[in-house]
């Protein structure tokens, strides 16, 4: 992944972490900034040293740096829940491409990637999807059951999720 022209000295310099919410706040003025694009990302834009705009930088992106200093050199951002608006640091992580899936089934009733419910059960079945191999990693009588199966699972691989 290519650098941002951003450190994390400077990011803190010019920004405050909302934990809540997961954006960036000026330090300057405490309002948030950035933007929400139709997309669902997060983009907040920059001004260089003349005082001109730049283009947006991914919000998640910039709170990755916020709080880990530079990205890997290789791999993706990827938002552990599938949603690119949600930039919590505990719902970013960094991986190769396609060494994890984010996206939902749209069947997808949990909200999370990984696990379903399955419909003649009721177990909540940990099903990762990790070099475009699904695991099967149990089933489960409650969400949280399988969440705490599926953190493990990703740790494992050395994934940073949850």
């Amino acid at each position: 992944m290519p650098q941002l022209a951003i450190s994390q000295a400077r990011a803190r310099e010019l920004f405050m972490y909302n934990p809540h919410t997961g954006r960036l706040h000026s330090r300057k003025t405490g309002a948030q900034v950035g933007h929400i694009r139709p997309n669902g990302h997060y983009i907040v834009a920059l001004k260089n040293e003349h005082n001109d705009a730049c283009p947006g930088y991914m919000g998640g992106l910039l709170v990755w740096i916020y709080h880990n200093g530079d990205a890997p050199a290789e791999g993706q951002l990827f938002h552990i829940d599938g949603d690119s608006s949600n930039t919590k640091i505990q719902n970013l992580g960094f991986g190769l491409k396609g060494q994890v899936t984010t996206a939902h089934y749209s069947n997808n009733k949990t909200g999370v990637n990984g696990i379903y419910q399955d419909g003649q059960s009721k177990k909540y079945k940990v099903t990762p999807r990790i070099d475009g191999i699904r695991h099967y990693c149990g089933a489960f009588d409650t969400l949280d059951e399988a969440k705490v199966a599926l953190k493990a699972y990703y740790a494992a691989f050395g994934l940073p999720l949850f």
